[in-house]
């Protein structure tokens, strides 16, 4: 089993960072940029059993990854367990802790093990542990910029904002951008809208 932990300190309350990561979108603000992944379905509300449904390419494939939301404590934190996918097991924590009135410290600790155990490891364990740490850094980075950014524009001020292109590189970009932010998004579409989908 292997462990990784990452801690940042985020120039904003408790509050306002938990409340940005149980919002839709925020699971697309963290995706890496740099590595291929579909979001099927992101775990949302942040609740007991909600589960989010991923495919990340890998040399050429598309594997499959589910994992399931457990020990939620609204405002302090939360598990993501893997349910399916490329690890043998994956268990993330997130903890949000009041760091002082006007900053929060985020915690990230991964307990992980790959497939074929010592083999896996020995072939994987390098890349995979760079990997992990590239992600948790521009993870925290977006967080701190996207949660400025919001600031800056006014905090507290909810829009109803529609936008076109919803479903391209762009588009879905600024979709999560906006939604994280606490604002109601509403896709313009040429086809009849889904119901339910706020198009």
């Amino acid at each position: 089993m292997q462990v990784l932990e990452r801690t940042a300190t985020i120039p904003f309350d408790q509050a306002t960072v938990s409340a940005w990561h149980e919002r839709s979108g925020a699971m697309r603000r963290l995706s890496p940029t740099w590595q291929i992944m579909k979001i099927i379905k992101e775990a949302h509300p942040i609740r007991d059993g909600a589960r989010g449904e991923f495919q990340l390419a890998q040399l050429g494939f598309w594997i499959p990854w589910t994992v399931e939301l457990e020990e939620v404590r609204p405002g302090v934190g939360f598990v993501d367990r893997q349910i399916k996918g490329p690890f043998h097991s994956w268990r993330h924590e997130h903890v949000f802790e009041a760091a002082d009135g006007s900053s929060c410290t985020l915690h990230d600790r991964v307990n992980y093990a790959l497939p074929l155990g010592g083999v896996g490891q020995a072939l994987m364990g390098g890349r995979i542990r760079r990997d992990l740490d590239a992600m948790f850094t521009a993870r925290h980075i977006r967080l701190a910029e996207d949660l400025r950014r919001h600031q800056e524009e006014g905090p507290g001020r909810s829009l109803r904002i529609g936008i076109t292109g919803s479903s391209g590189l762009i588009g879905t970009a600024l979709d999560a951008f906006l939604t994280t932010g606490g604002h109601e998004v509403v896709r313009l579409v040429r086809r009849q809208p889904r119901k339910g989908a706020s198009e």
